[in-house]
């Protein structure tokens, strides 16, 4: 009786445990989504309004970068059983509209 209640105690915590496992996993995902996000929209912008040929030249690489890490994001949110965000958060969406606002080199 006390070697079945053990197991079941175990399964129970091991149970627990997978569920808050799979919270965080999705809440990295979220997050890194939206950060992720915000970095190729925000590079975008860059070459858009920029007109220094280097600032083009970083913006372009963080393009780059950043669509190999959604990608990357995507198969280990797939694993995860998590959905990457489709929008930006209230916070980033903010951040966006003011360098939108902004014009320089």
């Amino acid at each position: 009786m006390k070697r079945a209640l053990i197991v079941i105690g175990a399964i129970a915590f091991s149970s627990v445990c997978a569920s808050a496992l799979a919270s965080k996993d999705a809440e990295l995902v979220r997050k890194a989504s939206i950060g992720n996000m915000f970095e190729q929209q925000a590079a975008q912008l860059a070459l858009e309004k920029a007109t220094d040929p280097e600032i083009k030249q970083f913006a372009q690489k963080m393009l780059t970068d950043h669509g190999s890490a959604e990608r990357a994001l995507q198969d280990a949110a797939q694993s995860a059983g998590a959905n990457p965000e489709t929008r930006l958060d209230a916070a980033h969406q903010s951040k966006m509209r003011m360098m939108q606002s902004k014009s320089g080199r």
